[in-house]
């Protein structure tokens, strides 16, 4: 239980960096393009993922089984980056992160069903709260007369990240219990890179960044990079079926800062969302 209490904690302490690095995130994606945001924050990630390398020294054995798994969550991350930009890009990020983070929810019914994860009565309840509190913050449902919200084009490009998101996390969960909490990052950002440079290359697309829009990627990447890296550590503690939830329930950090910092409005549904997610937190935990 020791070491369940420790994953919880690391991913608890994920969300909060996963949040505020999606607020950035969407910040940042209103003046800069998504391919050119793509590009120079997955620098940082690398340069981020190298510092670990070198500072950690991980020992780790790579087969060919994971090696394909790696590059498999590499493209997937690539997709799954490039469209949650577009969205953000359109989008409000009170919108887009809730729908998109959801993938906390997928890649915990994907852990119980594909990796065989038991859990505990508690801890389901907790889980199943915790995935409808993101469900909740999709907010397309009026509760003044219960119809459901027409959803925008944004919308189909979050749902698009929340299926590309939930597999990723689900392949990066388990090979981290194969490999430890930071070369399944690495390689998997390293593969990412390929795969934009092709993008970028192919598609002749221009990745300088705007004047003055470095203090966006930077703050928003090391943020993200480093929710990223505490998620897989906390995988190495506890299910991936019950650390995802926690760690994608960012959106509500995503949500308060929205609120707070941008003046974005907040709905009753959205208010219902991150009580769920608060209270299914402690049911897991306690």
């Amino acid at each position: 239980m020791e070491m369940l209490y420790i994953g919880i904690f690391i991913a608890t302490i994920s969300m909060v960096f996963y949040g505020v690095g999606d607020f950035l995130q969407g910040l940042g994606s209103k003046k800069i393009n998504p391919i050119t945001f793509l590009f120079w924050g997955q620098i940082v990630a690398i340069a981020f993922y190298f510092a670990l390398f070198f500072i950690f020294k991980p020992h780790y054995i790579i087969t060919s089984y994971i090696l394909a798994l790696a590059i498999v969550a590499g493209a997937l991350i690539f997709v799954a980056t490039l469209l949650f930009y577009k969205g953000l890009e359109i989008g409000k990020s009170s919108f887009m992160v809730p729908i998109a983070n959801a993938a906390g929810a997928l890649a915990a019914i994907l852990g119980v069903v594909l990796l065989h994860e038991m859990l505990l009565s508690d801890q389901a309840f907790g889980v199943a709260l915790t995935v409808i509190g993101i469900l909740l913050m999709f907010d397309v449902i009026n509760l003044k007369n219960l119809s459901i919200r027409k959803i925008e084009v944004e919308g189909f490009y979050a749902i698009s990240t929340m299926a590309l998101w939930g597999v990723f996390l689900l392949i990066i969960g388990f090979i981290s219990k194969q490999m430890g909490p930071i070369m399944p990052g690495l390689i998997a950002y390293i593969i990412s890179m390929l795969f934009t440079c092709a993008y970028v290359i192919l598609r002749k697309k221009s990745v300088r960044l705007p004047k003055g829009t470095i203090r966006y990627v930077l703050p928003a990447w090391l943020f993200g990079s480093a929710g990223f890296a505490l998620y897989t550590f906390a995988t190495s503690f506890a299910y991936v079926s019950i650390v995802a939830p926690i760690a994608l329930s960012s959106s509500a950090i995503t949500v308060m800062l929205s609120i707070y910092v941008s003046k974005e409005k907040i709905t009753q549904m959205r208010i219902l969302g991150i009580a769920a997610v608060i209270v299914g937190i402690i049911m897991i935990s306690i």
